[in-house]
């Protein structure tokens, strides 16, 4: 059930002009907000194309893979990214019970991983699918080339 107020608190004691006020100063504040959004965005923006500069300019001088160097790049972010969720569920633990976490930290770490969860990291299963298929295309030429060279041998081959 819903308590009933009474109607003097349903109403509201400000005037017109005073409720105008305080939405026009909110909404110059979430302007303030929206302008500072925008030049962050750019700001961003020019960062970011002079790190891809960077990235075009080393990997050309340096002879490095590009595709290759970003995927470096993101591997280490995630690395980092993973190591400060560490830390900072770490920095949780009380200090009465530091000692008593990185135990069962060693303990426990031959443990499998949970039911359903995936042992490779997001480098791995990139690398692993890679690689794949790249041997389903290595297989699938090798076949094709073992077919060509078959119909060569009987003579089946026309120019």
């Amino acid at each position: 059930m819903t308590e009933q107020r009474p109607p003097e608190q349903l109403r509201n004691s400000a005037s017109d002009e005073d409720w105008l006020q305080a939405l026009e100063e909110v909404e110059a504040i979430t302007a303030e907000i929206d302008e500072e959004k925008e030049a962050s965005k750019a700001r961003i923006a020019t960062i970011k194309d002079r790190q891809k500069r960077k990235v075009e300019m080393l990997c050309r001088e340096l002879g490095m893979d590009k595709e290759v160097f970003k995927a470096m790049l993101a591997d280490r972010a995630e690395d980092r990214k993973y190591e400060a969720a560490k830390a900072k569920r770490a920095a949780k633990i009380p200090d009465s019970k530091v000692e008593l976490f990185l135990d069962s930290l060693n303990q426990f770490s031959w443990l499998p991983p949970a039911e359903g969860a995936d042992p490779e990291t997001p480098a791995e299963r990139a690398a692993r699918e890679r690689i794949e298929a790249i041997q389903k295309i290595t297989d699938e030429e090798q076949a094709a080339g073992a077919e060509a060279l078959d119909e060569l041998a009987s003579g089946e081959a026309v120019h």
